[in-house]
């Protein structure tokens, strides 16, 4: 046991979890062993899809969901960002249901998340989305995706990217204190 506690001690430590994972997440890689553990981790706190009330990361990825463009590539290309390892970071990855993600097509974050937003607002959001202002920012949290997103543009996507490894990073924290 003292063994595992020294390793931990040395390999896991503030510096680790704040800059090293954070870092190891800046890949384009979706054989990434971070991000499979990002996903091991969602599906350990049975997160739900982005923008859906019911359906779990877990049968997104054992079934057919749809890897999404937070910031959709053609946006991204549209404004600017071209490089294939810049638009297929996997801080821009997020698992979401078919239907929702050709819904979003290639709009801007900043507009299809205070769409959601204001759809929750007004108890309009369709079925089988998150339907209250409450689970909708549950929905972010639960997704790694910063708050900031709703006011976001292309400028902000590094700052964007940032912030997600970030979160995702403490994601992966939680799940392995949980273990």
């Amino acid at each position: 046991m003292r063994f595992f506690q020294e390793q931990e001690a040395s390999n896991l430590s503030k510096t680790f979890w704040e800059t090293t994972l954070p870092q190891a997440f800046e890949t384009s890689s979706v054989s990434s062993p971070y991000l499979k553990t990002f996903l091991a981790a969602q599906i350990y706190f049975d997160s739900r899809s982005l923008f859906s009330a019911n359906i779990k990361i877990a049968e997104l990825v054992t079934v057919a969901g749809d890897i999404h463009h937070i910031f959709p590539r053609k946006y991204l290309q549209n404004h600017g960002v071209d490089q294939k390892t810049a638009y297929n970071q996997i801080a821009n990855y997020t698992y979401l249901d078919r239907p929702i993600n050709i819904t979003i097509s290639d709009t801007s974050p900043q507009e299809y998340f205070e769409a959601a937003l204001d759809a929750c607002r007004k108890g309009e959001s369709p079925q089988g989305a998150v339907q209250t202002e409450a689970g909708f920012w549950q929905n972010l949290a639960e997704n790694a995706i910063p708050k900031d997103v709703l006011h976001m543009t292309v400028e902000d996507y590094p700052e964007f990217l940032r912030q997600r490894r970030i979160l995702m990073a403490l994601m992966v924290k939680k799940y392995y204190m949980a273990l």
